[in-house]
């Protein structure tokens, strides 16, 4: 196996533990409320937006990172959407772990580390794509911008 085989392989599971259980729970929630309750709280429609551009980025970030020629993503929107994820998925871990207290549930510790999870896995992938693209150049290989 090559190197950029077994990177391939810890990014897919980094994705599959990481991205994944979130982005399945997002969906699974947004179907609910459009197919279940007719009508959506106003509240919902920020938060949706926000996980939304959020998940976009993590998921970028994923497929920079698996590329064959190490790609930095040159759209900044996508290094704020990592970010935004990183900290709306601190925010919402925050909040559940104050309603948690409140109402002494003691399962909360699940959502402190599921929640910021997109975040850190896609900080982590973006890190990876910018050692690959740095040792790339310096190998004489030049690094390309999406």
């Amino acid at each position: 196996m090559t190197k950029l085989t077994k990177l391939r392989i810890f990014l897919t599971l980094g994705a599959l533990i990481g991205i994944a259980p979130v982005t399945y729970s997002f969906i699974g929630a947004t179907l609910f409320l459009a197919v279940m309750l007719f009508k959506v709280p106003e509240f919902v429609v920020p938060v949706f937006l926000i996980s939304t551009f959020g998940l976009w980025g993590c998921w970028k970030a994923y497929a920079a990172a698996m590329a064959r020629e190490p790609k930095l993503p040159k759209d900044r929107r996508v290094i704020a959407a990592v970010i935004i994820a990183l900290v709306w998925g601190l925010i919402l871990a925050g909040g559940l772990g104050w309603v948690s207290e409140l109402s002494e549930l003691e399962w909360y510790s699940v959502f402190v580390l599921f929640y910021p999870m997109p975040g850190l896995t896609a900080v982590v992938m973006l890190l990876v794509t910018h050692r690959r693209a740095r040792q790339a150049s310096e190998e004489g290989v030049v690094a390309t911008a999406e």
